[in-house]
């Protein structure tokens, strides 16, 4: 009378109590909760090789960084692809796992195409699962549609209110499109529900871009942060010494995301293109969103830099929008 009954995914208790084990140690994306996550599902998909919800985290779970502290990226990628293709070959119709493998197309080989069709198709699968509302919100938030990302994380906070990774995505969306007070209040909710997941960061990068310079320094105040916090205020000293610390020891894209904060265009753009030669691991998947490229965005290298990547498409589609 009520209609079809909701399908369930009978497995091991055993399994499914490490299924759950693992579900929240993935959520507090910790260096340190992700690995064991990785040991949860592995032991899950051991008890029971066909529960299909314990392969599809696993591969989840690899791509945000488990295992990373005895396999490389290229390894653990691998692993994640293969995860994801033992789920979809044993259930087909499991929706999660295709939100997994869109994550791994954009995150993992930088094709937003696929990944966003991926999420699509995850969608119309399973149109009650937040992770999969959100995934929506996900891939819009990357290629730049920041309104269409606002609504999905409040549609996808509204199922499922205390996950960290919504507050993430949506604080960021508000602060690519200019929304700072409202970025603000989602990175503070963020950093009280999960302290590892840089809401720090993004609260320092908020009041940044309010102008609140001594208070963004008080919210961070690594290398990075005072490289470009103290070249703000004028101690040229100080943010220089932060600066040459990076070069010694940080990844290009953040190198670069420096000398764009620090309005150096010519530097932005020679670190930049020492990501694409060097081949690192953080592809610069969140490119078109860092405000910290915005003093840029007006140079003709801008676009062909876009272009190299992929992106350029996305870019011209949101560009009236940004200028707003």
């Amino acid at each position: 009378m009520l209609g079809e009954l909701p399908k369930t995914r009978r497995t091991d208790s055993a399994a499914y109590q490490l299924f759950l084990e693992g579900q929240y140690l993935k959520r507090q994306i910790s260096a340190d909760s992700l690995n064991r996550a990785v040991e949860a599902f592995k032991q899950a998909v051991e008890i029971d090789p066909a529960y299909v919800p314990a392969w599809a985290e696993l591969a989840d779970t690899y791509l945000w960084g488990g295992g990373l502290d005895e396999l490389s990226h290229e390894q653990t990628s691998a692993l994640a692809d293969q995860a994801i293709q033992t789920a979809i070959s044993t259930d087909p119709d499991y929706a999660f796992a295709y939100y997994v493998r869109g994550v791994s197309w954009i995150f993992g080989k930088n094709r937003f195409d696929k990944g966003i069709e991926d999420f699509e198709l995850a969608l119309k699968l399973d149109p009650d699962d937040a992770f999969i509302v959100a995934a929506i919100g996900k891939g819009a938030f990357l290629t730049g549609k920041f309104n269409l990302a606002i609504s999905q994380y409040q549609a996808a906070l509204a199922m499922e209110p205390v996950v960290p990774e919504f507050y993430y995505y949506l604080g960021r969306a508000y602060l690519s499109s200019g929304h700072l007070d409202d970025a603000e209040a989602s990175f503070r909710k963020l950093s009280n529900l999960s302290a590892s997941y840089r809401g720090d960061f993004h609260l320092w990068e908020t009041l940044f871009m309010k102008g609140e310079l001594e208070a963004a320094l008080a919210e961070s105040d690594i290398s990075f942060t005072r490289a470009i916090t103290h070249h703000a205020l004028g101690n040229a000293a100080k943010a220089d010494e932060a600066l040459a610390d990076l070069i010694e020891n940080a990844y290009p894209y953040s190198i670069a995301m420096v000398y764009g904060y620090r309005g150096e265009a010519d530097k932005t753009f020679e670190w930049l293109n020492n990501v694409l030669e060097n081949r690192e691991y953080y592809y610069p998947t969140f490119i078109l969103t860092e405000t910290a490229f915005h003093s840029v965005h007006s140079d003709p290298r801008w676009e062909l830099f876009l272009e190299k990547l992929g992106l350029l498409e996305y870019w011209l589609e949101m560009t009236p929008d940004w200028e707003q």
